[in-house]
């Protein structure tokens, strides 16, 4: 049966797509709801959303919904969230984008971490991020921010396909061979050791909505490993500036000048900026 959940918005607020083919839910009309309104019986509804993407399977997911639902006009993509998924499985990863979205102030929304199951892709960063961003929403149903993080030597010019050579986001890989010694070896025969470390957070709030791109970039220089992390390449990263590297900067100031802050930093704007729902 179409989902008639879509009575008065483009987007079904149950199971979160525009186009919901396989949205299997009961419907019975309630004499004491408006026109506008409807009950859904039994509460616990399967929701099977479509596939839009070759590399995504379908996801089955149980819904547990109260008596009355009802779908505002104003479109989903336009207004502020009041939850947002944060896809990565790295609790501390997640402590530290908290603490720099609020900055000293809380937020008129929740972060949480959601553990989802997405591929391997290659390909530029940018896609990559965008891509992994839409597969999360599918899972996820809803609101959700994805990361990519990169660091790049200067000196690896003339790479076939970049002018730069990205070393991310095979990052972990290189870490999980050679250790931050190793990535620091690696420019061991190059005069040049300046390089950047560059972080892309991709934002949509919901499937079948046009992610948005947030870039930032920390330029600095590769050093030989001091201080210690939880976060892979901190302690061979020297941010221009600073006689301490990543791993030996106090949290606070790290995260005023990181990459990952000034890309937050215009996510943070652009969410703030969203319209709220009455």
């Amino acid at each position: 049966m179409q989902c008639r959940a879509l009575r008065r918005s483009s987007v079904c607020r149950v199971c979160r797509s525009r186009k919901p083919l396989r949205c299997h839910v009961v419907l019975q009309p309630n004499s004491h709801a408006s026109a506008a309104k409807t009950s859904l019986v039994p509460p616990t509804i399967l929701c099977d959303p479509p596939v839009s993407s070759q590399f995504s399977s379908s996801h089955r997911r149980k819904v547990h919904l109260s008596a009355v639902v009802y779908a505002p006009d104003v479109p989903e993509a336009n207004m502020a969230t009041s939850e947002i998924a944060f896809a990565t499985g790295n609790e501390n990863k997640l402590k530290e984008v908290v603490a720099i979205l609020e900055a000293g102030h809380p937020l008129p929304f929740k972060v949480r971490r959601a553990d989802v199951d997405l591929p391997e892709l290659q390909g530029e960063p940018e896609d990559i991020a965008k891509e992994k961003c839409r597969l999360a929403a599918e899972q996820i149903g809803g609101a959700v921010m994805v990361e990519d993080t990169s660091l790049c030597f200067n000196a690896y010019k003339g790479l076939p396909g970049k002018n730069i050579f990205e070393i991310c986001p095979y990052i972990k890989w290189f870490l999980g061979k050679v250790g931050p010694e190793g990535l620091w070896k690696m420019l061991a025969g190059f005069e040049d050791k300046t390089a950047y470390a560059q972080c892309i957070f991709v934002y949509t709030p919901g499937p079948e909505t046009e992610p948005k791109i947030f870039v930032g970039r920390t330029p600095g220089q590769i050093v030989q490993p001091k201080g210690q992390t939880t976060f892979g390449w901190d302690p061979v990263f020297l941010p221009d500036g600073y006689n301490q590297t990543y791993a030996e900067l106090d949290k606070k100031v790290k995260n005023t000048i990181s990459h990952r802050y000034r890309a937050l930093d215009q996510l943070r704007t652009y969410l703030l900026d969203l319209p709220t729902s009455s």
